[in-house]
């Protein structure tokens, strides 16, 4: 798969272990450790990650940013996740006056 054409898809944490070399138990320690965003529930036990969120942090680590940094990134993208939804929801009250 090229993850460059499809730039904010859903990876599930065996293609990132395909294309990023990381272990199962490496993405686990690394989300525990706040240097990975955290899955989103895609219902039952299903679980993905937003590809462009991914992407954005394993570069960081490609250019060996330091490792507060990379922490400060991940807050940076839960905090934009949380954005994003109030402004679609937002835009939908707008739509319902």
């Amino acid at each position: 798969m090229n993850v460059n054409k499809r730039t904010n898809h859903i990876l599930r944490k065996k293609e990132i272990r395909g294309l990023y070399g990381l272990s199962i138990t490496t993405i686990n320690n690394r989300i525990k450790e706040g240097l990975l965003p955290p899955p989103v529930n895609l219902g039952g036990r299903a679980v993905g990650f937003i590809s462009k969120e991914v992407q954005v942090v394993i570069s960081a680590m490609a250019l060996e940013l330091p490792k507060d940094k990379i922490l400060e990134l991940v807050v940076q993208i839960i905090e934009n996740r949380k954005k994003v939804f109030r402004d679609f929801t937002e835009s939908l009250g707008d739509l319902n006056e």
